[in-house]
């Protein structure tokens, strides 16, 4: 391989849906370059309706385990009961969605769709896959390397076989 990238810039971008906490969309919508985003807004969603069941979904922490013994776990959780009990109250008492959001945490689930150029979309993977990035950046990252490895294994395969051991045990 012959690592010139450049040409990339000129295929087609791709789009890729991710389903993720607002923590990680905030950290993947810090890529700006040759990229654009589309985001669930907290502001226009009314949570409390049918279309989501009349609840608000989080997304556990990868590092906290739910398990009987795990303080942090259930602290977490209790407070994610109580996030949801104050957004369907405040709106029970009239507050808009955009209003009532405020007390939403980062563990919200948010949709987010991201089109991007494959030159950056290598760059994201170098850097979301890496062993320093956020967990749950990182194992969203590594599954998407596995799956675009699946696709167009010639734009990837590189970045693919530095991480292959981990995607493959991830996968078990």
């Amino acid at each position: 391989m012959n690592k010139h990238f450049a040409l990339l810039e000129h295929a087609p971008p791709i789009s890729i849906r991710f389903i993720c906490d607002r923590g990680v969309a905030n950290e993947l919508t810090r890529h700006r370059v040759g990229v654009a985003f589309a985001q669930e807004s907290t502001r226009f969603c009314n949570y409390s309706n049918d279309k989501f069941d009349n609840q608000l979904t989080f997304i556990r922490p990868l590092f906290w385990e739910p398990n009987d013994d795990n303080f942090l776990y259930h602290s977490w959780k209790r407070e994610m009961a109580e996030a949801e009990h104050m957004y369907l109250l405040m709106i029970q008492y009239g507050a808009s969605p955009e209003q009532a959001r405020t007390v939403l945490p980062l563990s919200l689930k948010t949709e987010l769709v991201m089109t991007v150029n494959l030159r950056e979309l290598r760059n994201i993977l170098e850097l979301r896959c890496a062993h320093d990035a956020h967990p749950q950046m990182r194992q969203i990252m590594l599954d998407l390397l596995n799956q675009l490895n699946q696709r167009i294994p010639s734009i990837v395969y590189d970045i693919y076989n530095i991480y292959k051991e981990e995607i493959l045990s991830l996968m078990k």
